[in-house]
């Protein structure tokens, strides 16, 4: 009893060091310059398909917080009342006529343009071919969550962030790395294989994109979603391979890692590791909502609130079945907060979710523009369709 004692004191000690040392690094967060935008300028409603799903998928994740809940926000905190209200005008303006909609939404709705350089990328959801079983075309695995990884929410402490790592006889020390996972195998047959593989690149890039579906061989399809994190940081291959191969879109990147006589310890360089588990349904995003293409990004939580209306405008990549470019289309679209991402932290990034499958995965691994991104907010006194 009192050797127990003395390891759960130990790690809480241990917990609260670690802690400090995370909150005094220099990570102040600032909220992005912004601007009153001139509303009419914006084409909010000029598309609509998957704009009901979006702003539906909103109000149902803030329905369910509690009443007075804040946020932070590019121009300062927002409750969930304003995001609600926001969310119920576009829904309200959806009903109307092109004429009266304009009319309305100038009436209620506020725009804010964040300045700076807003850089979007875009990701999918990965169709993979795997089995439930190992054997000789499927034998890279995928794992669900082991039981031995520690998950410390620091809000205990009265600090913010949580840490991740796994006890090492009187110690917490870091969770297992990729290199340690996939090369050295110090998760193998232990049980927690979810499905296996025929592809280590395909693994790779699933943990990146953070869902997926695995078709089986039957012909049965499942999804798998993000369940947990090793917690280690996340470093792209952009940041790994040379700038000089001028690698421009993920099937390039693919085609150049399979080149190589040993792409798993190239990509051991990124530590983070990512455990699934099987759902019934999405892609889900973080918020729990099935994400809706074309409408769903992903923003960094410290400075955006969830679930949020906010306009984009950019351009996206159009390609052919071979992945070949074809040119670019204009996209200014109604997007919502739905997601979050590893690589996406700051003000100016956005991540835009594209779909399922092998020409959204096309659209998304070319996708590196600028853009610009207006935050929507209702008004203070909105008037309702009965009052007009």
């Amino acid at each position: 009893m009192r050797l127990a004692r003395y390891r759960f004191f130990l790690l809480v000690g241990l917990v609260a060091a670690l802690s400090l040392a995370v909150l005094f690094l220099p990570k102040l967060i600032k909220r992005p310059p912004y601007e009153p935008w001139p509303l009419k300028r914006l084409p909010l409603m000029k598309e609509t398909e998957g704009l009901e799903a979006a702003i539906s998928a909103s109000l149902s994740y803030l329905q369910r917080l509690p009443p007075g809940r804040t946020f932070s926000s590019p121009i300062g905190p927002v409750s969930r009342e304003q995001l609600l209200k926001t969310l119920n005008i576009l829904a309200q303006a959806s009903g109307l006529t092109p004429q009266e909609r304009e009319v309305f939404l100038e009436k209620n709705l506020q725009a804010y343009r964040l300045r700076g350089d807003l850089l979007v990328t875009g990701y999918y959801e990965p169709l993979i071919k795997g089995d439930r079983r190992p054997s000789d075309l499927f034998s890279f695995p995928i794992y669900r969550c082991p039981d031995d990884l520690i998950t410390v929410d620091l809000k205990a402490f009265g600090l913010k962030g949580k840490i991740f790592g796994r006890l090492q006889g009187r110690y917490l020390v870091p969770y297992y790395s990729r290199e340690e996972i996939d090369i050295k195998g110090v998760l193998s047959a232990r049980g927690l294989e979810l499905f296996w593989l025929s592809d280590p690149l395909e693994a790779y890039f699933l943990q990146v994109q953070g869902s997926g579906v695995i078709e089986l061989p039957g012909g049965e399809r499942v999804r798998v979603h993000f369940a947990c994190s090793n917690g280690r940081p996340y470093v792209s291959l952009a940041q790994i391979l040379p700038a000089s191969l001028n690698i421009k879109s993920l099937e390039e990147m693919k085609r150049y890692l399979r080149s190589l006589s040993d792409p798993l310890s190239v990509l051991a360089q990124n530590p983070r590791y990512v455990f699934f588990e099987e759902v019934s349904r999405g892609p889900l995003g973080s918020l729990g909502k099935v994400l809706v293409p074309e409408r769903s990004v992903a923003l960094d939580p410290r400075i955006f609130p969830p679930a949020a209306a906010f306009f984009l405008i950019t351009r996206l990549p159009i390609v052919d079945e071979g992945d070949q470019l074809k040119g670019h289309r204009a996209f200014e679209f109604l997007v919502f907060n739905h997601d979050q991402g590893a690589a996406i932290k700051g003000p100016t990034r956005l991540d835009l979710f594209l779909g399922t499958g092998k020409m959204a995965g096309q659209i998304a691994g070319r996708l590196k523009a600028k853009g610009e991104l207006f935050f929507l907010l209702a008004k203070e006194k909105v008037e309702t369709k009965e009052e007009r």
